[in-house]
């Protein structure tokens, strides 16, 4: 006598030993996305949260999906920081000049070095296809206390030959022409110390690239944001 036992048939991997399995024991796909060094991981990972979202619409309603890991909200939290460190380094050294100078119109002056030399190391950083990450703002933030030096050495020097009585005109003209080789002297040392950085070789020195240009780049913009030799 023969038995028949009816059993339904069933999709299943051929080889259920390497399962991926998770939320008690449910069957599951894993997808694992890695950047290539050097590429840009926040937008990859926003374009893939935008792709998701677009398959969403084409999946059966009883398949769920989760993300497990998502590294770039580490880098995130780091980019939110940094920023908020450049504007608290802004706002040092504005408070740090007029210290020292106790003139709100003669702090003015350095202090509008300070965003042209930015937004000319963000021009930089653009043209070069450099992407804004934690390297190149953390040469932002580094960048904001260097770039006043000139404006500030130059002030300096007339602002001294004003108070001797000197007439504001020749002051402003005869102190920065004073000077001029003593900020382009400054300008080359501090741009040899981190243009360098360039011919880094590997991982290390690709990483470290744009913080050596971004660097000497907004170093550079500054020197020549100095008043008029005239």
């Amino acid at each position: 006598m023969v038995r028949w036992r009816h059993r339904l048939a069933e999709l299943r991997p051929e080889n259920e030993r390497s399962l991926l399995r998770g939320n008690g024991g449910v069957a599951q796909v894993a997808v694992a996305i890695t950047p290539q060094p050097g590429s840009n991981y926040i937008a990859i990972a926003d374009e893939f949260y935008k792709r998701v979202d677009q398959i969403k619409k084409d999946l059966p309603d009883d398949l769920r999906y989760n993300v497990a890991m998502d590294t770039t909200v580490g880098i995130r939290a780091a980019i939110v920081e940094v920023e908020e460190t450049v504007l608290i380094a802004f706002g040092l050294v504005v408070l740090v000049i007029f210290v020292f100078l106790r003139d709100w119109r003669t702090t003015l002056i350095p202090v509008l070095a300070i965003p042209i030399s930015l937004i000319g190391a963000f021009f930089i950083m653009w043209a070069a296809g450099f992407s804004i990450n934690i390297l190149t703002l953390l040469a932002i933030v580094l960048a904001t206390g260097i770039v006043v030096d000139d404006a500030i050495v130059v002030l300096e020097n007339i602002y001294s030959k004003i108070e001797a009585g000197m007439d504001p005109m020749e002051a402003g003209r005869k102190g920065s022409t004073e000077i001029t080789f003593a900020i382009i002297s400054t300008t080359v040392t501090l741009a040899a110390v981190f243009l360098p950085i360039i011919f880094l070789s590997g991982l290390t020195g690709r990483l470290f690239r744009e913080f050596g240009i971004v660097v000497a780049g907004a170093v550079i913009i500054s020197a020549g944001l100095a008043p008029p030799r005239r």
